[in-house]
């Protein structure tokens, strides 16, 4: 069924004319934007995270040295 379904959109979808060589810059894609947004919400969940640990460290002290291994 999978395979019957790409059949017809392929040949569907390659019918279609496309001007100007528009084709190609859509199948391109514009990736630096989208690696853009995705490296600056990596750094600021990354940054959002250090900072919850810096902000509760100091009342985990007292958990962490609490911890006797065998």
């Amino acid at each position: 069924m999978d395979e019957e379904l790409r059949e017809f959109f392929k040949k569907e979808y390659d019918a279609i004319e496309v001007p100007h060589g528009l084709k190609k810059q859509i199948l391109k894609g514009k990736n630096q934007k989208i690696y853009l947004m995705a490296a600056v919400s990596v750094s600021a969940f990354v940054i959002f995270i250090l900072m919850l640990f810096a902000e509760f460290s100091a009342q985990f002290d007292s958990v962490i040295n609490a911890i006797t291994l065998p």
